[in-house]
């Protein structure tokens, strides 16, 4: 069995090759299969608060202690966030941490959250930091598409610095990619052609995950994943009024290729959200169906 798992690591993540990165990665992954589901909780950081949020402001640690009872693998966090609800975060079940090392207005709408036309992004610490907080893997972000090439380039290079610190430290890599900016219309965003060009460009910049999003179909996914030697996990996007549409979206990643699932909205905004991840890991792990995973998991059309 051991000498299994460590196959499976080694043949889904060729860039792991020291032990920092392998016992971190399998906190955030199965390493029995290599897959995992993560939620990612870092709306404060990229859009400030939800509506009516702090009526329940106090209650995130109790959820994301809730998430791991459900089987969630790891959780995306911010800084902050870490540092505030790390007590929820040292029982048996708790998730792997991974942490946002950028902060980013790439996704703030205009008329409510003061966004703009074009974004930019910074990081917000450094390897060392990530280290000492206690993180497993470490996310920032690629975008393609600025107006301005010297943009574009400049958050290349940023990335790929961090990328080298990571195989110094031994930390796990991930890098969401996403193609926006002012020379792309929003009909044009998840066009397969960008979505297999930001995920080649990352993977030769040097991760372990990619994290992206659906492409439209899973044709188009599948050579997404063909395209790309680093396993991808596939985003999330706007939350879904029916949970079964979740559900049908994650079987469809995972039949196509995908490794696993980084989930925030479809998640968090669930109306049970520990029934949706129940049923997304039979999914991502056990191979369920969309219809078998809701049935087990006891999601039906208004839940």
């Amino acid at each position: 069995m051991e000498d299994k798992m460590n196959n499976m690591i080694e043949s889904l993540y060729p860039t792991v090759r020291n032990s920092g990165k392998l016992i971190r990665l399998g906190r955030i992954v199965d390493p029995a299969d290599g897959r995992g589901l993560i939620a990612t909780v870092v709306y404060g950081l990229l859009n400030g608060p939800k509506p009516n949020e702090h009526e329940n402001l106090y209650n995130l640690g109790e959820m994301v202690k809730g998430l791991g009872q459900a089987g969630i693998d790891g959780i995306l966090v911010s800084p902050g966030f870490l540092q505030i609800y790390s007590p929820y975060l040292v029982y048996g079940s708790a998730p792997g941490v991974i942490l946002c090392l950028e902060w980013n207005n790439m996704f703030r709408n205009q008329e409510h959250r003061l966004g703009f036309e074009e974004g930019r992004s910074t990081f917000i610490g450094t390897i060392e930091d990530a280290l000492r907080l206690g993180a497993d893997a470490i996310l920032t972000y690629i975008f393609i598409g600025y107006e301005d090439p010297e943009i574009e380039a400049y958050y290349i290079r940023q990335n790929a610095l961090l990328s080298r610190e990571c195989e110094k430290l031994g930390m796990v890599r991930i890098i969401e990619t996403m193609a926006r900016g002012r020379r792309l219309q929003s009909e044009e965003v998840r066009r397969k052609e960008y979505v297999k060009l930001h995920t080649r460009i990352a993977s030769e910049i040097g991760c372990d995950i990619i994290k992206t999003e659906w492409p439209g179909d899973r044709d188009a996914f599948q050579e997404v994943v063909d395209c790309c030697p680093v396993p991808i996990f596939l985003a999330g996007g706007p939350s879904t009024n029916e949970p079964i549409d979740t559900l049908k979206l994650a079987e469809d990643a995972m039949r196509s290729g995908a490794k696993g699932l980084l989930f925030g909205r479809k998640i968090l905004e669930a109306k049970d959200p520990y029934a949706i991840t129940k049923a997304l890991r039979n999914i991502v792990h056990d191979g369920y169906s969309a219809e078998k995973a809701a049935l087990g998991s006891g999601i039906t059309a208004d839940k």
